[in-house]
């Protein structure tokens, strides 16, 4: 990759993640750019400069944003749509809660209840939601 090329996807990158942090700030999965800092493990100067395009997220705090907020890291890397990963209304009550903790309004020790009783229950749909393709495919053959 040629310099221009390395200064154009930096460029690119750094729109892209200007956009979402955007998106999360209006869709409100975060209060504020030091709420998003958090996310990603960063001090709030570090968002600041790839807001500024004065350095680049990296692969684990793209994951981070993925893994809590459900963005699609393939869109944050190469502009590949969708920007977040398909909705996932538990992951949103996942973040609801583990914000709340963040903040005192939920005690952690029951978020974390909470948040095991939601994976479980997820657990469980999925098996279901299995069972169910098994005895329909079973009927139609």
């Amino acid at each position: 990759m040629s310099k221009y090329d390395k200064a154009a996807y930096k460029e690119e990158l750094g729109k892209r993640f200007k956009r979402l942090v955007n998106t999360i700030l209006i869709r409100g999965y975060a209060e504020s750019i030091g709420h998003i800092a958090k996310i990603m493990g960063q001090p709030s100067q570090a968002v600041s400069q790839m807001l500024h395009n004065e350095r680049l997220p990296t692969l684990q705090q793209i994951e981070k944003l993925a893994s809590t907020i459900g963005v699609n890291p393939n869109w944050l890397i190469t502009g590949e749509e969708p920007m977040f990963l398909p909705e996932n209304k538990e992951v949103d009550i996942i973040v609801m809660i583990t914000d709340s903790m963040a903040s005192g309004k939920i005690d952690v020790s029951k978020g974390e209840q909470i948040i095991r009783y939601i994976r479980q229950l997820q657990n469980e749909a999925e098996k279901r939601e299995k069972e169910i393709k098994n005895l329909m495919s079973k009927r139609l053959s």
